[in-house]
């Protein structure tokens, strides 16, 4: 996950919108280019490890939450639009600025990452991190396609991992649809 505080400067019109929308090398573009404009950037990794750790004692939205606030705990801004966590935004706001040690006026957006550039350039350096911790993974695991569900690449790799293994990945969320659907199909 990352957080950006602009302090000022237009993000407008620099081609910064939702990651989703954006090619690899668009997003590489951009990422290179906010170093220079010299906005404070922040990061936090939930690695399938942390997740599962915390489970069942709490969930992703949770985590969620709780990085959102330590990001902006970091970056200390007094106000900040958030993508929402859930489809209940007051909520979200709420839950985030009582996890906050400092004063900040937060506000969750669906699509927030369509509506403020912010939030869109912040969803571009996470996803060109994710990126980049995905390659990482790929040199010491081989494929493992995307990491994302629906991709046959990412299933396969679980599917060969799992009948090798006869666990699922140690890099997966064990509580992912995907790891519980593929371990019942495959035991």
């Amino acid at each position: 996950m990352a957080a950006v505080a602009p302090d000022g400067f237009d993000l407008n019109f620099r081609g910064i919108k939702d990651s989703k929308l954006l090619s690899r090398k668009a997003r590489d573009s951009i990422a290179h280019k906010s170093e220079a404009w010299k906005i404070r950037q922040e990061f936090v990794v939930l690695h399938a490890a942390d997740i599962n750790n915390a489970w069942p004692d709490t969930n992703l939205d949770a985590l969620i939450r709780s990085a959102y606030a330590h990001l902006l705990n970091r970056l200390r801004p007094e106000r900040a639009v958030i993508g929402t966590v859930g489809r209940d935004t007051a909520m979200c706001s709420q839950a985030v600025e009582e996890l906050l040690d400092c004063p900040c006026v937060v506000e969750a957006r669906i699509g927030a990452e369509n509506t403020d550039a912010a939030v869109a350039l912040a969803s571009i350096l996470a996803k060109n991190r994710r990126d980049a911790l995905m390659d990482a993974l790929r040199v010491e695991y081989g494929d493992i396609g995307s990491g994302y569900p629906g991709s046959k690449a990412t299933q396969s790799f679980i599917k060969a991992w799992f009948v090798e293994h006869g666990t699922p990945p140690p890099i997966s969320r064990y509580h992912w649809k995907t790891i519980r659907w593929l371990t019942e199909t495959l035991q």
